[in-house]
């Protein structure tokens, strides 16, 4: 399950896969400043949009599948992506990866 996952996980990486906690901060624009609170998740096989509560704190499910699971996989620490959609482009940057 998705808690047992989160609280055993505790080797560090340097880039994202599968079983990554990592930390993404929306940005007003490419290369803008951050706009909210960063977003704590855990990249999972499965489960994409699942809220899980842990000891750890609150993290998001975010998939390879995803729109936004297929542009972070593989990327690390300071990397932006810009996730494009007919609502509006949406600009992030990679915080942690662990």
């Amino acid at each position: 399950d998705y808690k047992t996952l989160l609280d055993a996980q505790s080797k560090l990486h340097d880039q994202i896969s599968v079983g990554s906690i990592i930390q993404i901060q929306m940005l007003t624009n490419e290369g803008g400043k951050p706009k909210g609170s960063p977003i704590r998740s855990l990249y999972a096989p499965k489960g994409g949009g699942t809220i899980v509560e842990t000891q750890s704190g609150t993290f998001s499910i975010i998939t390879p599948n995803s729109p936004l699971g297929e542009l972070i996989d593989g990327l690390k620490k300071g990397d932006e992506v810009t996730l494009e959609s007919k609502a509006g482009d949406r600009h992030y940057r990679i915080e942690s990866v662990s």
